[in-house]
């Protein structure tokens, strides 16, 4: 019984050693390849919109010169002009450069915050990869912003109908 025990902890030593290994791997781009994205810009909202909570409103953006790899992403934030509320709305992968947001949420850190009426910026930044989010480990390699840009002019979030 200590035998078959001992083998199943080396077993997995073994396997999580080289999870940790290759998480830590640099990746290189190969000789050749294309040249990826290098500038990525917000088209909605991009100021003086009127955005009503409780809404679906689809933030759009381009992006330019280049090829974008699948696993990159954007991270789009919300940035309040007025000292409200201003958190991450979303991580969706670049590619898609679009993201259908109900505005009634936003997060700092694992924390939500519910949206309030006021002028706002919209903040996106092009990671070269995913992030990690929720429980990672310590030296996780964490993705690098390539490019950002923020909304030309602020936009308003009003109050919900009732």
């Amino acid at each position: 019984m200590i035998r078959i025990l001992l083998a199943i902890f080396v077993v997995a030593v073994f396997l999580i050693g080289g999870y940790f290994a290759l998480m830590r791997k640099e990746i290189t781009k190969p000789a050749g390849a294309p040249e990826v994205v290098s500038d990525i810009t917000i088209l909605s909202p991009n100021g003086d919109e009127m955005w009503q909570i409780g809404t679906t409103q689809t933030i759009k953006w381009s992006l330019n010169t280049g090829k974008v790899p699948q696993d990159y992403t954007v991270i789009l934030s919300l940035e309040s002009l007025d000292g409200i509320t201003s958190g991450l709305v979303a991580v969706p992968y670049a590619v898609s450069r679009t993201f259908d947001w109900k505005i009634d949420i936003v997060f700092q850190g694992d924390v939500a915050f519910s949206v309030q009426p006021g002028n706002y910026k919209l903040r996106i930044s092009l990671l070269d990869g995913a992030p990690c989010m929720g429980m990672c480990p310590s030296d996780a390699p964490q993705p690098r912003v390539i490019a950002e840009d923020s909304s030309d002019a602020p936009f308003k979030i009003v109050a919900a109908e009732k």
